[in-house]
């Protein structure tokens, strides 16, 4: 696996990491090792990034994200309302029809699919994946890693430990 970047032209507003296995690249594509990727462009070129990294390597994106973030910002990519008691660190992909109850906490490098639901007092720790309708319930916790399979629930009060799975269907408690 490399980090593979997009040719950026200068000025431009974002950036786009992304992690490409070399086997599905074309010959055009501009491809650096994770350790090159800021000796190979200019931060000033840009104003933000943001983690292309999906669920299947959620450890590589909080790597990225812990290597670099003092370097380029990472915002949060929202698109769905949250209230005003969320507290939550950066480089989290919120998606549609989301639902984050008050006093939630997340933290960085998460993604939340459509139709998850972060019941009140939730904590969620850094590079998780929740699937579509998948449900963490009031005062549970969710380690670093983990991943809520599609209408997956994490029962009240409830701590899903490092890199734990809860396939789609089911339930942890």
């Amino acid at each position: 696996m490399q980090v593979g970047l997009k040719t950026i032209s200068p000025n431009c507003a974002s950036v786009f990491f992304a992690v490409t296995d070399s086997r599905f690249l074309n010959s055009n594509d501009t491809i650096y090792s994770n350790v090159d990727v800021i000796e190979n462009i200019n931060v000033n070129d840009f104003d933000e990034a943001y983690i292309g990294i999906g669920y299947k390597n959620l450890e590589l994106r909080l790597e990225l994200y812990y290597e670099y973030r003092l370097l380029i910002q990472f915002p949060n990519l929202i698109s769905s309302k949250l209230p005003s008691a969320v507290r939550m660190g950066e480089a989290n992909i919120i998606m549609t029809n989301v639902i984050v109850e008050d006093r939630v906490e997340i933290g960085n490098a998460n993604i939340l699919w459509q139709g998850s639901h972060l019941c009140h007092d939730a904590n969620i720790k850094n590079s998780c994946f929740f699937a579509a309708g998948s449900k963490v319930g009031g005062f549970s916790t969710v380690e670093n890693y983990c991943k809520l399979g599609f209408n997956s629930v994490l029962c009240d009060g409830s701590t899903l430990p490092v890199s734990t799975s809860i396939q789609a269907l089911n339930f942890y408690k």
